[in-house]
């Protein structure tokens, strides 16, 4: 098994039991926000392993956070990101936003792609 993936599992397991499909939307919002955020210092600390000095969030003893979300400011806007990699000199390198799908949606979503070439055309719901 590789390096990150023993990283991963290692937070994962801090983050506890996964709620069930029914429970209130604010639980599942809480648990997904933990999962992002585990795999964020995951992710975070393989990148200082492999010598990205600075890669942030990092897990602090003095605060205990949970790989918190910064927001950066970009040419479009502000952006929350999960992981960041900035130097004195170059500024901000590297921004990561993890996103997780924890949940079933409940939706039905179909997507059809018509070919522009003529070719065969493939849909699922």
């Amino acid at each position: 098994m590789a390096a990150i993936d023993d990283r991963i599992g290692k937070f994962l397991t801090r983050v506890g039991d996964k709620p069930s499909d029914a429970s209130a939307a604010p639980t599942k919002k809480a648990y997904s926000e933990k999962i992002s955020g585990a795999v964020a210092l995951a992710v975070a600390g393989e990148l200082r392993r492999r010598g990205l000095t600075g890669v942030r969030p990092e897990m602090s003893g003095e605060s205990g956070t949970w790989g918190v979300e910064r927001r950066m400011a970009g040419g479009i806007g502000a952006k929350k990101v999960d992981i960041t990699w900035a130097t004195e000199e170059a500024g901000l390198l590297l921004a990561v936003s993890i996103k997780t799908i924890n949940f079933r949606d409940g939706r039905v979503i179909s997507r059809r792609i018509l070919p522009t070439d003529g070719g065969i055309c493939c849909s699922r719901p």
